[in-house]
């Protein structure tokens, strides 16, 4: 009666864990959406440092990916700025869009909104074709 009682209750046991890590999509979903997470961090850590560089008197850049670039963000030697894409080691897609407009762009691994925590689209945010998220930057002249 014991050993019944222990096997149905491992099976028990083991089936609650398995239906878990299937609701919940397992360490390899988390680690994917954490990687999303980071994209959108990066993407507000170069939206904040590129209105700043402006606002500082350096024009917007034509990349973020040149040696010049870097020197205008006093980037450390072997530093990791500009940040890349966590998954790829990629540089996000940059666009200067006029001298006091840019756009960057990363593409997400899951749509925004059907996440286990949904990204928030703000103002400066915008989806495209599917995954593509984007941020948009407009440097104003008096530097705010």
């Amino acid at each position: 009666m014991n050993r019944v009682f222990l096997a149905v209750f491992c099976l028990l046991v083991g089936g609650a864990i398995g239906a878990g890590l299937w609701v919940v999509g397992g360490p390899q979903e988390a680690r994917i959406e954490q990687q999303d997470r980071d994209r959108i961090a990066n993407l507000r850590t170069l939206h904040t440092r590129l209105i700043s560089m402006e606002s500082a008197g350096t024009p917007l850049p034509r990349t973020i990916g040149e040696d010049s670039v870097c020197a205008a963000w006093a980037c450390e030697e072997g530093g990791s700025f500009p940040p890349k894409d966590p998954a790829t080691g990629m540089p996000y897609d940059y666009r200067r869009l006029s001298d006091d407009r840019f756009e960057i762009c990363a593409t997400l691994a899951r749509h925004p909104g059907t996440a286990r925590a949904p990204v928030t689209l703000s103002d400066d945010m915008e989806l495209r074709a599917g995954n593509v998220l984007c941020l948009i930057g407009t440097v104003r002249p008096d530097g705010s």
